[in-house]
Parts: structure tokens; sequence; C-alpha cells
């Protein structure tokens, strides 16, 4: 069965623009168009969409009012915000996905439309797909759309699968605690901009160590999610920077649309920005950042996986397994929006310890500092 899509934008261009990219994808049906959240909500009366394609800024009733409208009145709707990325709508986004938005997609661009339309597409894929775990619906069927997905067709249907049709015996794997831990490293997808503001705002001040983050997200939208955090914490988050020292007590956030990596060559590790291409169609990505850890001096990484979609990040965990004796924390699948990319972790037997996203910081700060 198609998701029933309905798309608002008071852009009569960009409406049409998003109708045909709906139109492209095998597992959408396109019910209809509004030019504000007022007319929004009636047609949803009318329609009964499953999804909501919702631009932020319109008359009458903005994309957040006609959110949280949504939100009271069809709780089961999911809804994607659509807004062009520059600050002031990335800080709306971030507010949209704390509120309940699924995702967020940023406008085609007139300079470079197909390059927009083919993130548009991942970005949807993404979405479509965190829907239909949440609401129990069954995996994506085959189609000419798959190539379109975020991550590989087999990475979607591990995600998807109920917890009733899990293999049994994944269970984390037991190992010694680190007897001294150099960095952390984060991996996080979809929903993670929430997750974040729960884990990094709960670490304390003197954070002993360095953490690095990589959230999958477009360009233009990292450096408010990180102004977000930074306000929120005790420790200090940046957008990281080509050449950055990597300090403790600093959470460095990859910049959207640009891969993140640490370099060890020199006296001391710096952040390096690679635009090379994507990795599993992401970038950021979880793997390219995790595997540039693999020389990282003065002790060993610790991990974690938190929701999102995909496998991506389980390559990279594989590689420090095997070759820096990482230890693995992944998110439970109950504080997750999509419990995929931390599932793969525990289903790959990488996964030490799983956890509630909100016992995640204390116990981090228990690993590093030496405590059983």
């Amino acid at each position: 069965m198609r998701l029933k899509v309905l798309v608002v934008d008071d852009s009569a261009i960009y409406r049409k623009i998003i109708s045909e990219i709906v139109n492209e994808i095998d597992e959408l049906e396109l019910v209809g168009t509004a030019p504000n959240g007022k007319q929004a909500l009636t047609m949803v009366k009318l329609k009964h969409p499953d999804l909501v394609l919702l631009d932020v800024n319109m008359p009458v009733m903005d994309g957040m009012s006609t959110l949280r409208e949504l939100h009271k009145s069809h709780p089961s709707v999911g809804v994607i915000m659509i807004s062009s990325a520059d600050r002031n709508s990335a800080s709306t986004m971030l507010s949209a996905l704390q509120e309940g938005a699924l995702e967020f997609i940023p406008k085609p661009k007139s300079s470079s439309f197909l390059q927009s339309k083919e993130e548009i597409l991942h970005s949807l894929k993404t979405a479509i797909g965190a829907h239909k775990i949440r609401t129990g619906r069954a995996s994506f069927p085959s189609s000419s759309a798959d190539r379109h997905s975020r991550t590989p067709a087999v990475s979607a249907t591990a995600a998807t699968a109920s917890s009733k049709d899990r293999a049994p015996g994944h269970k984390p794997v037991r190992r010694e605690l680190p007897s001294k831990v150099a960095l952390v490293a984060i991996g996080v997808s979809t929903g993670g901009p929430k997750a974040l503001g729960v884990l990094i705002p709960s670490l304390p001040a003197d954070f002993p160590v360095p953490v690095v983050v990589v959230q999958h997200i477009p360009a233009g939208f990292s450096a408010s999610l990180t102004d977000f955090l930074d306000k929120k914490s005790k420790v200090h988050v940046v957008e990281g920077q080509d050449g950055m020292i990597v300090e403790s007590g600093t959470v460095y956030i990859a910049p959207g649309g640009r891969h993140m990596i640490v370099r060890t060559t020199g006296s001391r590790p710096t952040i390096g920005i690679v635009d090379s291409p994507p990795v599993k169609n992401c970038k950021p990505s979880v793997d390219v950042l995790f595997r540039s850890l693999v020389s990282y001096p003065g002790g060993d990484v610790v991990t974690v996986m938190l929701t999102g979609m995909g496998n991506d990040g389980t390559d990279g965990v594989s590689v420090l397994t095997r070759r820096k004796k990482s230890y693995n924390i992944a998110q439970d699948e109950a504080t997750c929006v999509v419990y995929g990319m931390p599932r793969m972790i525990v289903e790959s037997g990488l996964a030490n310890e799983v956890l509630p996203l909100q016992k995640i910081a204390p116990r981090l700060v228990e690993i590093v500092r030496g405590r059983n």
C-alpha cells in the first residue's frame, strides 16, 4: 500500500517541484497540495494523508503552527519539514524536530536543481522509512525508486523488521572496560538532534576526553545544530573545521554535506574536513569518521551509535573493534526514533552495552573516568 502525501507550500513553483518528486517515488501517492497551513488542515480531514510535506514560511498559518496543530489533532500523520537552508530556517528546523517532525529537507536551489532534487529524494526516502518503522508498516517494496534510498535495500529491510522477527541471541558482547579512554565517537541520523539534545548537555564541563560526532545533516544546517547544543551544554560544542586541534572537553560536530575525519599524523590530533563522495549515500559519514580513528593515540575509543536508519557506522565500528579494540555502546530500541543504526551494531555482534538514551551520558562519564 502506498503512502498518501499532501504537499504544503505557499509557492506554486515549489508545490509543483515537490509534487513531481513525490510522483517519482513508487511508494508514494500525491493526494493534494495546499498553499498554507490553514488549508492544509482542512485537506488533512478530507484526504487523510499519511505524510505531510510542510513548508516553514507561509502566510495565513506558518509551518510551525501547522505542525503543532497536526500533532494535536492528527498525531498519526507524519510531518516532513521543507525549508531553504539558511541560518534562521535551520534554527526553526531544529525546533520542528524537537516538536516531532520526522525529517527536514532543504528546498531545491535553482543553480543546481538536479543535485538538489537528488538530495531531496535521498532525504525523503529516509523519512519515508522512518515513518514506516514508527507506524509498523511493511518494509519497502522492490522498485526502481530503491536507487534513491539513503542506504542499501538490505539495510532498510533490516531496520524495518519488527522486534518479534529479530533473530534470537543478539546480546551485548561482554569485554573488560578500557584501561584508558582517549576519545568518544558518536554516530546518529534520524531523530539525532533530539537525541544529541539529551546526551551532550548531560556531559559535565570537566569531561576528560574529546567527543567527535557525525549527524546526518544537509549543508547549511549543522551550524545551527552546533549553536543549539553549545547553548544547552556544559562542554564546549563546535562545528568541525579543518586543522582544529582536538582537545578534551570539546564536542566536534561534522559540518553538513562534508565528511569529517581526525588526522593523527602531526604532533597532536586535528580535525580534517574532506569533500569526497558520499559513502552509502551519506555525507557526512559515520564510517568515514570512525575509520580515521584507528590510529588515534593515547588510549581506546568509545563509540556510541544512536538512533538512525540504515547501517552507516557498522563498518567503522567493525574496523575499530578489530584494530583498536574499541568499546561500543548502542542506544536501545525503546528510546530510538528509528532502531536501525544501533540495531546493526547489536546484530553484528559489535555492541558491548545497549542502553536507553538517558543513561548513555552517565555511563560515558563512568567509563572514561575508569569506574566500573
